[in-house]
C-alpha cells in the first residue's frame, strides 16, 4: 500500500497542474509509479481542481466586485461635491442606475470555463 502522505502529495501536486518530471524530482519516486497513480487518482485530482477553481472564481468575482464599488463610490463623490462637467452628469447617473446590471454581466465567470483545468 502506498504511503498516504505521498500519494496526498502527488494528488495536491497534480490538480495544481505539476508535470509528472516535476513530481518526480519532488517526490522521489518514479514518472512510472506517479503515471499509474494519474490513472488511479484521476477523480480524486479532478475534484480537487474543480474544488481549486470554485474557491478562485469566488475569491475573483468578490475582489471584482469590490473594485467595482470603489468606482462607483468615488463617482458618486465627485458628483456630489460638483466636481464633474456638467455634460457627464447624465451619463454618471445613468451609470448609478444600472450599476448593479453592470456588476452581475461583468463578474460572471462561466461555470463551464473550469473545462479547460
Amino acid at each position: 500500500m502506498e504511503n498516504l502522505s505521498v500519494t496526498h502529495q502527488f494528488i495536491l501536486y497534480r490538480a495544481h497542474g505539476a508535470s509528472l518530471g516535476r513530481i518526480k524530482e519532488e517526490l522521489g519516486y518514479s514518472k512510472a509509479t506517479f503515471s499509474g497513480w494519474d490513472e488511479k487518482y484521476a477523480t480524486e485530482i479532478a475534484q480537487l481542481k474543480a474544488d481549486n477553481f470554485e474557491e478562485l472564481r469566488q475569491a475573483s468575482r468578490a475582489l471584482a466586485r469590490e473594485k467595482f464599488d470603489a468606482v462607483i463610490q468615488a463617482l458618486r463623490q465627485l458628483y456630489q461635491s460638483g466636481k464633474l462637467n456638467p455634460a457627464l452628469l447624465d451619463t454618471i447617473n445613468s451609470l448609478f442606475k444600472i450599476s448593479d446590471e453592470i456588476a452581475s454581466e461583468v463578474l460572471v465567470i462561466p461555470e463551464e470555463s473550469n473545462k479547460y483545468l
